[in-house]
């Protein structure tokens, strides 16, 4: 059985529950063992289970029922969330759905940020640009997309709302593919380091209004140049209308 560090555990006990549902040991219909067999399996807390099961059920891989415990979930196209892995770029509602959700929550969260980010945040949100500028002057794509989220994941943390947070969470894997696909673009990986300078020094003039429009142009910027969201049916027009 595999043992979990704990400075990861909740990731990692995510991962290998997906895992299971994702190769078929766990079918649309079956019960997983009950949270104490599993938070012993994984030789971790039922807290630090439970957080990776919270995950799984806002996906909609799982239900967790009282009384009948952790149900897998069919893979059904009318449910958003347990769709968004294995169809994020091959269906233009979800195209379409992800760039509503990541516009709501990142325009939220840094106008949030602007009020409360402190110094200690400023510092974070300013090592990944940085760290960016870094891989971006190595052509080191895969650092650059690393510090990429880092820049966003921080910008989220310097809104200090938990429940925004864990929100946003959720959408993480598919910010990656998103981001992976926008910086392959010849060029977006320069457009991509300039608009997050320009978001951290709005930040740092405390300009709300500055800083949501920023990142609203460099969300639509992203989706404009991606080849996959040109050739699905998906109207930008419509999604980044203000």
């Amino acid at each position: 059985m595999e043992s979990v560090e704990h400075t990861t555990a909740s990731d990692k006990v995510y991962q290998i529950i997906y895992g299971w549902i994702a190769s078929g040991k766990y079918k649309p219909g079956d019960t997983l063992p009950s949270q104490d067999e599993l938070a012993k399996q994984f030789k971790v807390s039922r807290v630090t289970l439970r957080e990776a099961l919270f995950r799984l059920s806002a996906l909609g891989f799982v239900s967790l029922k009282q009384g009948v415990g952790t149900e897998i979930l069919p893979v059904d196209a009318s449910n958003f969330m347990s769709s968004l892995p294995g169809r994020f770029l091959k269906d233009p509602i979800i195209l379409s759905e992800f760039l509503e959700a990541r516009l709501i929550t990142e325009k939220s969260s840094i106008r949030l940020a602007v009020k409360k980010a402190t110094d200690e945040d400023l510092q974070r949100i300013e090592e990944a640009l940085n760290m960016q500028k870094q891989a971006m002057d190595n052509l080191d794509f895969e650092e650059f997309v690393k510090n990429d989220l880092a820049f966003h994941q921080q910008l989220v943390r310097a809104a200090h709302n938990s429940v925004l947070f864990k929100i946003l969470q959720t959408i993480w894997d598919l910010l990656d593919k998103f981001t992976r696909r926008a910086i392959s673009v010849p060029g977006n990986m320069e457009k991509g380091f300039a608009f997050h300078s320009s978001i951290l020094q709005a930040i740092k003039e405390r300009d709300a209004n500055k800083a949501a429009r920023i990142m609203h142009e460099h969300i639509k910027m992203a989706a404009e140049t991606t080849l996959e969201f040109r050739d699905k049916e998906v109207d930008l027009q419509v999604i980044f209308s203000d």
